[in-house]
């Protein structure tokens, strides 16, 4: 024992050699336990100067990591601070080197009764000094969440760090850093990592891993929150500013929330297969010389099956369903349901529901515009309007904005409707015969086409469905399925752009064995799914390529209605009829929407080779049939 307090006397004695040769000496002195403006910043503590020096004086509060909620850490001493290092270059405005603040020309350990001195409230008031010659100094403050090993800090524990550029020291004065009274500056925080997560109570958002799932074009609110060496989110002064960028195609669109930096909504726009990733970036201040730390946010499409109802079966008005993907299922389509066996219902993610009384809704055509609002002919106030995005906090409900057109007292049963990427609305309605593009931001009418005068016939006896075409060799075009005058089998037509004097195309040309009832293109524009009558037999659903602006290729496929889809209670194959609404998935493959009576069935079906087969994917929604349908995003 001798030997040792021997062997440390003599290497004190060394010690104090070298910093005499050197004109460097430290003087360290314990807080006195107030300190009432330590939480502002750094406040200053008086230090002595030391023989003809003069002294730098430093004095933080530390916080108590048992005190703080949530690990957050304002203005920026991390609770886990567990060394101050000060590192010093001669002359103002100069530059540290990592490696320079790494190995501090002082250290103090925290955890050191004559550096900090323990609080009633927990927290540890920390007063260090640095004895300099008198000159000119630019000094680096850092706090370390671990010791050095042989006097080095690890890159990875360092936690907050301040440089202030021209510190005066002149001989037998007491100079506090910051400024001669007082210091006001804070500790610039290092984000080691960023936290983003989802708020919580929100339906549109799953975890699934380390990715999030987003079911259908419903913003998602996430808090980008950076994180220090300890693991503490950073708040407060000193503590970087936080972005959030969407991903590299595109497929979502991040919207900062105003009121709270920390906060971004995420919607997709459109679907991937894959996971999209979306990048984090926390920048400390400006000024502080340190650089951005990013991560990644992986977020995965989901799509959502919209569908229209009257007022008949459990279902009236409005319903979303999401169509899960589950990994290593035997279904790709999963949908939750409300029960076991084939009698469970599908579960609705969103919903507009009326009752079996005067309240019920009757729904007919709808569509999702570009932005994912949906639009809906209502057979009761004989109004097409629109209901705004469902949110976490907000279902579905009307935005007040309507589509300028009055419609005949007979009721909106006869409206078809369809949306473009450019945010319009466009609508058939049958009993005019006029077919029409509307404004979805305001509802106003942009143009307007005599349906009836582009063909050599004196009219169109009835339309049955359109859809307005963003991709593909039919690009900026309206389809329409109707019959002409006199003609009772029913074809595929394109109305080529520009309106103002369009053109019309014969796409497919119905037939005793192939009357087109509905189409749906796939969003790339390059396949076309029909459903065809027969005269003399079952319907059938096929596809075919589009070839050009004027021409379908063969058919690929053709799959008979009959038996192709499980109905909901006894499980066994049922069909579905021609004339029920299709809508075709970013993936490739064509919904059907449920056949009257059949208990509510809708399924998906997709082209293998020159084959068309139920995929396994279903949603029973227990409705008599959907009256319109889509897919989102």
């Amino acid at each position: 024992m001798r030997r040792i307090r021997r062997n440390i006397l003599k290497h004190l004695k060394n010690l104090r050699r070298e910093l005499a040769a050197s004109g460097l000496a430290f003087a360290l002195l314990a807080g006195c336990g107030g300190g009432s403006g330590a939480g502002n910043g750094m406040p200053s503590h008086a230090i002595p100067a030391v023989g003809g020096n003069g002294t730098l004086s430093l004095s933080l509060q530390v916080p108590s990591p048992a005190l703080q909620a949530n690990r957050r850490s304002p203005k920026y001493v991390s609770p886990d601070t567990q060394y101050i290092g000060i590192s010093y270059l001669s002359g103002v405005n100069q530059t540290f080197t990592p490696a320079q603040l790494e190995t501090p020309q002082a250290s103090f350990a925290v955890s050191s009764p004559s550096v900090c001195a323990i609080q009633s409230n927990g927290y540890r008031f920390c007063s260090v000094a640095v004895s300099l010659a008198p000159g000119t100094y630019t000094v680096g403050i850092t706090t370390w969440a671990a010791p050095p090993t042989s006097g080095t800090f690890a890159a990875s524990s360092e936690l907050s760090q301040a440089t202030l550029p021209g510190e005066v020291v002149a001989a037998g004065t007491a100079a506090n850093l910051g400024n001669a009274t007082a210091i006001n500056a804070s500790l610039d925080a290092i984000p080691a990592g960023l936290a983003v997560t989802p708020l919580p109570s929100q339906t549109h958002v799953t975890a699934d891993g380390a990715t999030y799932d987003i079911i259908g074009m419903s913003p998602v609110d996430f808090l980008v929150e950076p994180v220090d060496a300890a693991g503490n989110i950073i708040v407060g002064q000193g503590a970087p500013s936080v972005a959030l960028a969407a991903d590299s195609a595109h497929d979502t669109v991040v919207t900062p929330n105003t009121g709270n930096p920390n906060e971004f909504a995420v919607q997709v726009v459109a679907w991937n297969s894959s996971p999209l990733s979306l990048t984090a970036t926390a920048t400390p201040p400006g000024g502080s010389g340190l650089g951005p730390t990013s991560a990644l946010l992986s977020v995965q499409p989901i799509q959502e099956l919209w569908g229209s109802y009257a007022n008949a079966g459990p279902i009236d008005g409005l319903a979303g369903f999401a169509l899960q993907p589950t990994s290593g299922a035997t279904l790709y389509y999963a949908p939750p349901f409300t029960g076991a066996g084939t009698g469970s219902l599908s579960t609705p993610i969103d919903s507009l529901i009326g009752n079996t009384n005067a309240a019920a809704l009757n729904f007919q055509g709808s569509v999702v515009d570009s932005s994912g609002n949906i639009w809906v002919a209502d057979n009761a106030t004989n109004q097409v309007a629109e209901y705004g995005l469902p949110t976490g906090s907000q279902g579905l409900a009307p935005t007040g904005t309507q589509l300028a057109l009055t419609l005949p007292s007979l009721g909106t049963t006869g409206i078809n409707l369809s949306a473009d990427s450019s945010g319009n609305i466009w609508l058939y309605d049958s009993f005019t015969g006029y077919l029409n593009e509307y404004a979805a931001a305001n509802g106003t009418l942009e143009k307007s086409v005599s349906v009836s005068s582009l063909f050599a016939a004196a009219s169109l006896s009835t339309i049955a469905d359109i859809e307005a075409v963003d991709n593909g060799p039919l690009a900026g075009d309206i389809l329409i399925v109707a019959n002409q005058f006199q003609n009772i089998y029913s074809s595929l037509f394109a109305v080529n752009s520009p309106f103002a004097s369009p053109t019309v195309s014969t796409l497919f040309a119905g037939t005793s064995s192939a009357s087109v009832q509905q189409v749906a293109l796939t969003p790339s524009g390059t396949l076309a799914w029909m459903t065809l009558a027969s005269s003399s037999g079952n319907p059938s659903l096929v596809a075919a390529n589009v070839v050009s602006a004027t021409s379908l290729g063969p058919t690929l496929g053709s799959l008979s209605a009959l038996h192709s889809c499980p109905g909901i209670y006894s499980g066994s194959l049922m069909g579905f009829s021609s004339a029920q609404p299709i809508a075709a998935a970013a993936d490739g493959s064509v919904w059907v929407a449920p056949v009257p009576a059949s208990n509510g069935t809708a399924c998906n079906y997709a082209l293998s080779g020159t084959s068309v087969t139920f995929t396994g994917g279903f949603v029973r929604d227990a409705s008599d049939g959907a009256v319109a349908i889509s897919i989102v995003p």
